[in-house]
């Protein structure tokens, strides 16, 4: 289960990735969402392994 702590810093990763996504770089809905992902798995992995 995740904690308030780290559920807020992965809404938060994700957001940034979304607002990166829709205003820095033009990418597709699809990469963006493949972004995402990744992102996700990255920053679990890493909660995992704290």
């Amino acid at each position: 289960m995740i904690d308030s702590r780290e559920r807020i810093l992965i809404e938060v990763a994700l957001r940034h990735a979304d607002e990166l996504g829709s205003t820095e770089f033009d990418v597709s809905p699809y990469k963006r969402n493949a972004i995402q992902a990744e992102l996700l798995k990255r920053m679990l992995r890493s909660l995992a392994l704290a």
